[in-house]
């Protein structure tokens, strides 16, 4: 679904917007009962790169729940029909960052948004959970 240079820091995709994305359709604004906050969470640049080829990785082209955007990860409530690939209701929740902030081996968490009937903290344990080392890694691995 996401090719690589989707979730670069080159990338400059953007996950809401007027135009029309890679699978063909449109992610505007969540539903009114959604819930924004603005945060300053900064993480290694190599860990967020490998959370979103996870997140590509369960994406909705493959079945999974994920939609990574250059600078952003949106995240749907259940997996969509396999084809046509449409969104299946709204998403629940968006992860926007910047790359390269503070300095460039870092990036910097700074708006999630949350659909109705969730949470700002449900949204960012799905980021939590991509980040987290994988099992045959071990811990400070993301940082060599």
């Amino acid at each position: 679904m996401v090719a690589a240079d989707t979730c670069s820091p080159s990338s400059h995709a953007t996950a809401r917007g007027s135009g029309r994305g890679r699978l063909g359709y449109h992610v505007g604004a969540m539903s009114t009962g959604s819930s924004v906050k603005t945060v300053k969470m900064v993480v290694n640049r190599r860990a967020l790169v490998r959370a979103c080829g996870r997140a590509a990785q369960a994406g909705v082209g493959r079945g999974g729940v994920y939609d990574v955007r250059g600078s952003a990860l949106v995240i749907w409530d259940a997996p969509w029909p396999s084809l046509p690939l449409r969104p299946k209701g709204e998403p629940i929740g968006m992860i926007s960052w910047h790359w390269g902030t503070p300095a460039p081996p870092f990036a910097t968490i700074h708006r999630v948004e949350a659909g109705d009937g969730h949470t700002v903290e449900e949204i960012l344990d799905h980021l939590r959970r991509l980040l987290e080392p994988t099992p045959r890694e071990e811990p400070g691995e993301e940082y060599r």
